[in-house]
């Protein structure tokens, strides 16, 4: 007696089956590669921020003379969507405060997009200039004070809405230590 042999093909409801399993897959991780990537731009940011801090950190103790970071926000930098910054040095008797007298050091070093300088941060807005200058030495300015310099980035994307919720805000603090001119970055 011969035995029926069965079709060894995947049916149609089996196959929609696996096809709504992965659609519930993708629908499910998507926000979680969102979130990610928000959190990769502004871990960029950051290191960009802390690579150029230390980099001016260690000239002005190798070369012993003061450099400084100059950012430009957004509201100055060629592009309204950019944020940047710059090491420069002053030559002896030139002042800080004079562009003419600033001598830049490499290029201006653009954050990535949608990382913008919070406003009102304390070593952003600080009067009566826009730089960190380190000493010789390797501190910073403000060494009479034992209170870190905090520049508070983000990322625009976390509150883009006419009326932005900071509290749901991906932001990173990035602290220089005056006196020892340290740098410490978190990531809130």
């Amino acid at each position: 007696m011969k035995k029926l042999e069965r079709n060894k093909g995947t049916t149609l409801l089996e196959l929609l089956a696996v096809i709504a399993i992965i659609g519930m897959m993708v629908a499910v991780s998507i926000p979680a590669f969102q979130k990610m990537s928000r959190g990769s731009r502004l871990r960029s940011g950051a290191n960009s921020i802390t690579n150029t801090l230390s980099w001016a950190r260690q000239m002005a103790i190798t070369y012993r003379r003061s450099y400084y970071v100059e950012f430009d926000d957004e509201t100055t930098a060629p592009s309204p969507e950019k944020n940047r910054l710059r090491i420069f040095f002053v030559e002896k008797g030139g002042n800080p405060g004079t562009p003419d007298d600033r001598k830049q050091v490499g290029d201006w070093i653009d954050l990535p997009d949608q990382i913008v300088f919070f406003e009102g941060s304390a070593g952003i807005y600080k009067e009566p200039d826009d730089y960190v200058k380190f000493k010789p030495n390797g501190g910073a300015t403000g060494a009479t004070s034992p209170q870190p310099w905090t520049f508070t980035i983000y990322d625009k994307t976390t509150v883009e809405s006419a009326a932005p919720d900071w509290d749901r805000a991906k932001t990173c603090n990035i602290y220089v230590l005056m006196v020892t001119g340290r740098i410490e970055t978190v990531i809130e």
